[in-house]
């Protein structure tokens, strides 16, 4: 088997503050939706996987995607959203693997999220764009083949 290149491991492991967000939602599935709105802009999404919170939100200084665990949400001047598109497909399914996406400048601003059986494929995409938190659906034309 080949070695990973040297860069590779570099840039995994200052990745690697932000990608571990991701380990705490390993198994649990996503239970409810939430945006928080500022003048009329989507600047947080916040996921529910059971008691388990990841919060997405845009930090307007950089234009850049923040995400946190938390254990507590209060959902105090948070909208739902589960009961919409594209959420409404992934209620009640497991997480499975999640992404970062860093642009040609360096910014992270955007992750990909995989859900249910085939959570090996990306299905959503969060990213930031003028301060606000945009979601869309990542589709494949043959995934894995099929």
């Amino acid at each position: 088997m080949a070695e990973i290149p040297t860069e590779f491991v570099q840039a995994a492991s200052a990745l690697a503050p932000v990608l571990n967000v991701f380990d705490g939602l390993s198994g649990r599935s996503l239970a409810g939706v939430w945006l928080r709105r500022e003048h009329g802009l989507v600047v947080e999404i916040v996921l529910d996987f059971g008691g388990v919170f990841l919060a997405a939100a845009a930090d307007g200084d950089f234009d850049t995607l923040r995400m946190e665990l938390r254990a507590e949400q209060p959902l105090d001047g948070l909208a739902a959203a589960h009961e919409g598109e594209p959420w409404l497909g992934y209620l009640g399914q497991p997480f499975g693997w999640g992404w970062v996406a860093m642009n040609q400048k360096g910014y992270i601003d955007g992750a990909l999220l995989g859900f249910g059986g085939d959570g090996l494929f990306p299905k959503l995409i969060l990213y930031v764009i003028a301060s606000q938190v945009q979601t869309g659906v990542v589709a494949f034309t043959n995934p894995g083949g099929r």
